[in-house]
């Protein structure tokens, strides 16, 4: 009872402050469709492929999305607000140990609310575990916000790293993207 002799009332949690950070499996391929479809709608100037691009891809393509990499997805509820992929190095291109992070999304209602940390301590979890040293992401030049959140997450840009991608903007100049890169923690 409270001081007025009434009853307390109970709240209702608030959905966005209960965050689940899941692994995805195979099975999961039309829910990784759905919030890609979703992200590269929303943000187009954060990825290089276009909505259409991925449209287009058939169902064993999204499958075979899973093929060597992991994926993890956070969700309020039934609701997925962030999605990101671990795929390892190329065996040509990089160092051994140090695994990229990819396709990483964050639903703007739930940005700057620390989502993107619990999505990048589970990517990096799941590196650690295949014995990464180093997480690795690109950032294209047209995403600043992205590559202020990384920064503010201890990932620094590689020295020289730039590089072209297909992504034109309106003006026809080709987009670049840049490596940003840091230690897996625990090492």
């Amino acid at each position: 009872m409270t001081a007025a002799g009434t009853p307390p009332t109970r709240r209702r949690p608030d959905p966005r402050t209960h965050l689940d950070v899941i692994d995805l499996g195979r099975s999961d391929w039309r829910l990784l469709r759905k919030v890609r479809l979703l992200a590269v709608n929303e943000a187009p100037h954060a990825f290089v492929r276009t909505w259409r691009e991925e449209w287009v891809l058939r169902d064993k393509d999204w499958i075979d999305r899973f093929t060597g990499r992991r994926w993890v997805a956070a969700r309020t509820g039934a609701d997925v607000v962030a999605i990101a992929c671990l795929a390892p190095p190329n065996p040509c291109l990089d160092p051994p140990h140090a695994y990229f992070m990819e396709s990483v999304w964050v639903e703007p209602s739930h940005r700057r609310q620390g989502v993107l940390r619990r999505v990048v301590d589970q990517v990096e979890a799941r590196a650690r575990g295949n014995g990464a040293t180093e997480l690795r992401l690109w950032v294209l030049d047209t995403n600043e916000s992205a590559a202020d959140a990384y920064v503010k997450l201890g990932f620094s840009p590689a020295l020289d790293s730039d590089q072209p991608t297909s992504k034109r903007t309106d003006a026809s100049a080709v987009v670049m993207e840049r490596l940003y890169c840091r230690p897996v923690l625990g090492w």
